[in-house]
């Protein structure tokens, strides 16, 4: 059994999106992840899955200025995990919200945020309505690119493995 931190590996199914950072991408990964999650019978957690994949690919688009967004979708017996990839390896989500902004942290104060509070309850949705979650830099002398993950598990899951379609 392949650790969905690892990335996308050999053996079930695996499906590519490559969008463009765009307004409309989070819309565009929101549908396809809802309609093929569906289409493979796995519709019993399609809702959650969209609202996750719209958060990482929305936190991709408006905190990275990376050239392409991809999104890579691995489907194992019973576990499905959405990998949504840019350029920008040191740009890390981080779970917070209001306690979190009140605490003195930070999160969620910025030019690109609405203000104190705003920052990091995306990512405490995503922790909330997935299995796991985490992010993988990859690169070794130079680093490149990074995947933030979630993992859904239906009964039986068993992990995340791929052959790409």
């Amino acid at each position: 059994m392949a650790d969905a931190s690892e990335g996308p590996s050999e053996g079930g199914e695996c499906y590519r999106l490559v969008l463009a950072p765009s307004f409309s991408a989070p819309k565009l990964a929101r549908d396809f992840v809802g309609l093929l999650l569906r289409e493979r019978g796995r519709a019993a957690f399609a809702d959650d899955a969209r609202l996750c994949v719209t958060e990482l690919v929305t936190n991709a688009y408006r905190h990275t200025d990376t050239p392409t967004i991809g999104l890579d979708i691995v489907m194992a017996p019973g576990t499905t995990t959405l990998y949504v990839a840019d350029d920008q390896p040191w740009t890390l989500p981080v779970p917070g919200g209001q306690d979190r902004c009140e605490a003195g942290a930070g999160v969620g104060v910025g030019p690109d945020m609405d203000g104190p509070g705003e920052g990091g309850r995306g990512m405490r949705l995503v922790g909330s309505l997935a299995h796991a979650w985490g992010m993988t830099i990859h690169g070794a002398h130079t680093v490149g690119r990074k995947h933030v993950w979630c993992t859904f598990v239906a009964d039986g899951g068993t992990g995340v493995a791929c052959t790409w379609n």
